[in-house]
């Protein structure tokens, strides 16, 4: 799943990455799972963020991501 130009977002978990790219306006990520926290077939292995300089706070608990990449989110 990929997200240009986002305000906010809340995401069900259903996608193997996640890359959050160019959202100058996008303040917070949240996530939403679906299922129990054993349900690893909705947990993202990935998730990318890159270019969101208003970014303040990201929530993954119980996400188990594996690889988390922040790029120029001051």
């Amino acid at each position: 799943m990929k997200q240009k130009n986002m305000e906010y977002a809340d995401v069900y978990y259903y996608y193997s990455s996640i890359h959050f790219k160019d959202c100058p306006d996008l303040e917070w990520i949240r996530s939403m799972m679906i299922g129990g926290s054993n349900d690893t077939l909705t947990m993202p292995k990935t998730v990318k963020i890159e270019n969101c300089p208003n970014l303040v706070s990201v929530g993954l608990p119980n996400q188990r991501v594996t690889n988390l990449e922040i790029e120029n989110c001051p």
